[in-house]
Order: C-alpha cells, then structure tokens, then sequence
C-alpha cells in the first residue's frame, strides 16, 4: 500500500520547489559560470605546460642519476653564480626531476640538472589570456589586478567581511550550489521503489516529463562532485564554513604563520644546514619546493610532501607539498612548521587535505579527471532542461487558460 506523504511534509516540498526555481533565476548564471569555468580549468596545467616553452643548453633533459644529488635550496646558488642579477624566489621540482629556479613572476625559469649541478636550460612560461582570464573568474570573482577581465568595482573589499565583491560572489554562488544539490535531493520521492522511480526516464511519455525526468537523473547523478565544490569552495572564499566544521569536531582550524628571523646581524646559516633543520621538524620527507630569506626579518621556507601524495597528478612536483616549514636564517634550531595540512578527520579531509585536492582534480589522473568534467558540466544541462520544462509548462497554462493552482501537472522536481 502506498504511503501518502503527510501535509506537511507536501508543502515543504512545494515550497523547496518554489524557491529552487526563484534561486535558479536569481543566481542561476553565476552559478553555471562558476561551473563550467572550474570544469574547463581542471585541465588548467595540462593545458598551460602546452605554452611552456624550454631553451636547452645540455642535450640531456632528465636529471642525471647519482648518489649525492645536489640540494633543491643550493640551486638558487648555482645560478647567482652565473647570473649575479636574477633575483631567484621560488625553486621546485620539475615532473622529470630537474630543479626549476624562477625569479618574483614565475614565467622565466634557469633549470639545473640536481646529478651534476649544472645549469642545462631556461624555460619560458606564456599563460594564454584565455586561461588566465577564466582563472580570474573562476577564482577571484574577476577582481585580481593585472589579469584580464579586471573590474576594478568587484575590487572593491567589502568592510567586515574583509573581501572584494567578486570574491563574495563566489561564495555567494558556492552556497547557492549547495543549496540546489540539498533541493534536488528533497525533490525525490521517498523509499527505494520511489527513488528508482523519480530516477527514470518516460521515454513515451511528454517532451515536457522526458526533460523533467533528464533534469532529474542528471542533477543526482552529478549531486557528489557538486556538493564537495560547494562545499570547498565556499570554504575557500568564507573562512567561518571551515572553521565551523573544525568547530564540531572540537579542533582549531590550522592557520598559516609567517614567523621572522630574530638574531639579526648573526653570521647567516647555509641552506644546506636550513633544509636539514626542516627535515628534522618534519621528522623526514621529501623538500620539493624552497624560498630564500627574503631582507634581514626573512625566513628559510620549505615546502614537504610526506606521506599520501593528495596533488599527484599535478605536473609541477613543486606545487604539490602538504607541510610548510619556515627556519632562522640566523639559527638552525629555530624552526616552525607553518602548515600542515590535515587528513585525520572528515573536517581535516574536506577542507584541508582531500577535499583541495580534489576541488582542483590533482588527486586523480587526467582521464580520470573526464568525469570529474562532465561532472562539472551538468549544471550546463540541467540549465538546458529546466529551462525547456518550465518553458513548456508556461505555454501550456497559457494556452488553457488554466492559473498556477489549477495546472493538470504539478512539478515538484528541484532538479
């Protein structure tokens, strides 16, 4: 016998559908921009190391094997040697084990061979506009200056939330998401029969049902990947979401420090002796990325991976680490570990570990990483279908004259 939902649970379930529908027409496209920027900029590095272009002086591009490879924090050295006016920021490990050495803008880079410690080359980083404006809209919301598609208004920093509009927006859009996904899933009929049913497709059945139930099955299909990038995302943009889940769990939130060197006018230590001091804080691991001190306050900085790999697909070995360790410049044993990111608790995995990694699609391989896209895309057909369906709908009521109470066919789909 078939269960009759009671009233209340009747109109809560119009009244989700009703604000489904004004939410969608309200930030609707700011959600599907959102979307389907992030869906295309999950290939973001793939796509950009096409546009990487690399000068070879060695006709060896790999790194030579040998027992005692030189250090990553000694190949900034190398290369003041020979070029006294780079100013070297930022050395990291290259997908073929080379050492890339960049100046402040990370688009002109030396590569130094570790096996040997000769320089062997020098690549050039070009960014098309394409990329680096859906970058901008993607991640800040189009108010990062000097990127395309600047406006200078959505730079604005709101006072108290102590953000620019664009990246409000964002997170505007990231609730908004979240708040679909929940909507569509209370649009199911309850129990397994009707779930399975709600999740069929009518094929003789009306243009109208076919792209209601396609709305549907699209929308559940995809509800995982969208609610772990709303999620993340609003988190990104609103640090309360995180430091709320952290909350539950009865931990703080990790923070990132910037601690400064404090024996000023003390002979500097080697960089060789501050990465040996990291790797004792760490109690070992692997450095994939340094900076040098930076004026008289500055600190060593090192960049980890120990452990699970979370970005291992990333093609840039250098960008992926998950702890952060800073060292005196004047004393080896002042040391601090400035992150870490945390993967021992849901919380810790959402928004810390697990969770970035796989907002970006690092965690997975490229072809993985497809369905991760489509995924991304869906919000694109629900869009198409949702609009066709409440299209059809308005001319039908139209045409009978019938008012919104009166409609032979309620649609009480969020998707």
């Amino acid at each position: 016998m078939r269960r009759t939902p009671s009233p209340t649970w009747r109109w809560l379930r119009r009244a989700d559908a009703a604000t489904h529908r004004w939410l969608v027409l309200v930030l609707g496209l700011l959600v599907l921009v959102e979307t389907t920027s992030g869906s295309i900029l999950l290939y973001q590095q793939q796509l950009g190391l096409i546009y990487q272009n690399y000068s070879w002086t060695s006709p060896s591009h790999t790194a030579t094997p040998s027992k005692h490879p030189m250090s990553l924090a000694n190949s900034a050295s190398i290369i003041l040697n020979y070029h006294p006016k780079f100013d070297p920021l930022l050395a990291i490990v290259d997908s073929k084990g080379l050492y890339e050495v960049s100046g402040p803008a990370r688009d002109y880079s030396y590569v130094v061979d570790p096996g040997t410690g000769h320089i062997i080359g020098t690549t050039t980083l070009h960014q098309t506009r394409v990329l680096t404006f859906l970058s901008n809209l993607h991640a800040c919301g189009l108010s990062c200056k000097g990127r395309p598609g600047y406006i200078g208004i959505l730079d604005y920093n709101i006072p108290r939330v102590n953000l620019p509009v664009g990246r409000v927006l964002l997170g505007i859009a990231a609730f908004a998401l979240l708040y679909l996904c929940i909507s569509g899933l209370i649009s199911l009929r309850s129990g397994k029969k009707g779930v399975l049913n709600s999740l069929a497709i009518r094929r003789a059945s009306s243009r109208y049902r076919r792209n209601r139930d396609l709305h549907r099955i699209v929308g559940f299909v995809a509800v995982p990947f969208l609610l772990l990038w709303a999620l993340t995302g609003a988190a990104d943009e609103f640090s309360f979401v995180s430091k709320t889940g952290y909350t539950l769990e009865g931990r703080h939130p990790p923070g990132r420090s910037y601690p400064i060197s404090t024996e000023i006018g003390a002979p500097r230590i080697s960089s060789r002796t501050a990465a040996q001091s990291a790797l004792r804080a760490t109690n070992g691991g692997r450095i994939v990325g340094y900076r040098g001190p930076v004026g008289s306050e500055g600190t060593y900085r090192f960049y980890v991976i120990k452990g699970v790999d979370l970005w291992k697909y990333h093609p840039q070995e250098g960008d992926r680490w998950d702890i952060a360790v800073s060292v005196d410049q004047y004393n080896a044993d002042h040391t601090w570990i400035t992150y870490s990111a945390p993967t021992n608790t849901p919380a810790g995995v959402l928004f810390g570990g697990w969770g970035n990694a796989l907002h970006t699609g690092d965690a997975v391989n490229p072809i993985m990483r497809s369905v991760f896209f489509a995924a991304g895309m869906t919000p694109l057909v629900s869009a198409i279908t949702g609009g066709t369906s409440w299209t059809i709908r308005r001319k039908r009521r139209k045409a009978t004259g019938r008012g919104r109470g009166s409609a032979q066919h309620v649609d009480r789909s969020g998707w």
